[in-house]
């Protein structure tokens, strides 16, 4: 007679921002001595479903089948659910405990350092710092463009159209070039599809 196991019957789907999939891969594998027919996987809760190969689908002894199991979570929080093979042998009902957990969709450009002194520049010459701009959320950010509020600065080193991934940073340069002595305060404005667009850099000089 065949019997079809899993490995664990506990399976986490890890984090995935509301509206978007994570996936993982439960492999069945038949330890009797005898052909499984696996007829049907029924999946319970929300956000939670399966991919299978065509059903009624036959593992022969020692052989393996894979689930796909999903998990599209429609509002953020702990989710749970109940994946269950129903199949012929030893084992006709296997059930695996399904988790993940929605996150809340998040759009942040954070600019580090959040300002920039330059000191004192002599007229006619010009000096010029870094600053590294992180996409702290969990939503991809496009970058647009760098605007300086006073003409003594500019931003260079962004393409328009640059995607950046969460967690993924990339630099601007600033640079301060003195039009007249005193002192010159403004900002660069980095603008893009981020719900903090646009993200200021202070700027002084």
């Amino acid at each position: 007679m065949g019997q079809l196991t899993v490995g664990s019957t506990a399976l986490s789907l890890g984090n995935a921002v509301v509206g978007t999939q994570t996936t993982a891969v439960v492999v069945a594998q038949n330890v009797g001595s005898g052909d499984v027919t696996l007829s049907q996987v029924i999946v319970t809760g929300s956000g939670f479903s399966a991919a299978t190969p065509p059903l009624p689908a036959t593992v022969p002894a020692g052989g393996t089948i894979s689930i796909t199991f999903q998990f599209t979570p429609q509002s953020s929080g702990p989710a749970s659910g109940t994946g269950t093979l129903l199949a012929t042998g030893a084992n006709p009902a296997i059930s695996i405990a399904l988790s993940g957990v929605g996150l809340a969709a998040s759009s942040q450009l954070t600019a580090l350092p959040s300002s920039l002194g330059f000191n004192s520049v002599p007229l006619g010459s010009s000096a010029s710092q870094v600053a590294t701009l992180v996409n702290a959320g969990n939503l991809p950010i496009v970058l647009s463009g760098a605007i300086p509020t006073q003409a003594e600065f500019s931003g260079a080193g962004l393409t328009p159209g640059m995607s950046l991934a969460p967690a993924d940073s990339t630099t601007v340069t600033v640079t301060f070039a003195p039009s007249g002595t005193g002192l010159v305060n403004g900002s660069l404005l980095v603008t893009s599809n981020a719900a903090n667009s646009p993200t200021a850099i202070q700027l002084s000089g």
